[in-house]
């Protein structure tokens, strides 16, 4: 009676089993310090909102927008006359 073949891994030579099981722990470990440093960011970044507001961002826009007097820009809206004291 011929035993039937079953599959088995190749082992490798100890030193590499050590040194790879060594690279894998690492590269996991990196992975969680990685997401780990992501979430921080994120919950610094919601609890600071006033990063996020738009600013100008050259001399001449910041000008620009003082002069609007920070208002936003209506292409529909008239310049209407300053009321003029009788």
């Amino acid at each position: 009676m011929v035993r039937p073949r079953t599959f088995q891994a190749r082992r490798t030579a100890p030193q590499n089993h050590a040194s790879q099981e060594a690279s894998h722990r690492l590269k996991g470990t990196m992975a969680l310090l990685g997401v780990g440093l992501a979430i921080l960011a994120f919950l610094v970044a919601i609890d600071r909102p006033q990063w996020f507001h738009i600013r100008p961002a050259t001399g001449t826009s910041l000008a620009m927008s003082h002069a609007m007097g920070g208002k936003a820009a209506d292409k529909n809206h008239q310049p209407t006359k300053p009321a003029t004291p009788r």
